[in-house]
C-alpha cells in the first residue's frame, strides 16, 4: 500500500465516514499535493461530492512567520502513521520541520 492509499483511506475513515457512510475511496482525492516529508505526506485532501463547499470563508494558520491562507473547508493536512493532523499540530508534534514548512510554503504558493 502506498502512502498516498494510507492517507486518502484514513482521509475517508475519519473525515468522511461518520456523516457519509456511502462515500468511498474513490470519492477522496487530493485537491493539492504538497509532497512527502519524513514518512509524512502534505496535501489538500478532497472528499469529492462529499467535501463541503466554504469558498467565502478565508482561514489562516501561522507556523515560524508562514502564514498560510485556505477556504474553509480546505485545509492543508499532514497524514502520519494513519493519523491527520493540521499543519500546526504537525510542526508543534516535531513531525515537520521549519525546512520542511518552508518548502511546503513554496509549492503551495507557486
Amino acid at each position: 500500500m502506498t502512502i498516498q492509499f494510507q492517507a486518502r483511506q484514513t482521509y475517508l475513515m475519519d473525515c468522511l465516514k461518520d456523516k457519509h457512510p456511502k462515500a468511498s475511496l474513490d470519492d477522496v482525492s487530493f485537491d493539492r499535493f504538497l509532497g512527502i516529508y519524513h514518512g509524512s505526506l502534505v496535501a489538500v485532501f478532497y472528499g469529492g461530492q462529499y467535501h463541503g463547499v466554504h469558498l467565502d470563508v478565508v482561514r489562516e494558520e501561522e507556523n515560524e512567520g508562514f502564514v498560510f491562507s485556505y477556504p474553509d473547508g480546505y485545509p492543508i493536512l499532514v497524514w502520519k502513521d494513519q493519523k491527520l493532523y493540521t499543519l500546526t499540530e504537525a510542526y508543534g508534534l516535531g513531525i515537520l520541520t521549519k525546512d520542511n514548512l518552508t518548502t511546503i510554503y513554496d509549492v503551495y504558493y507557486n
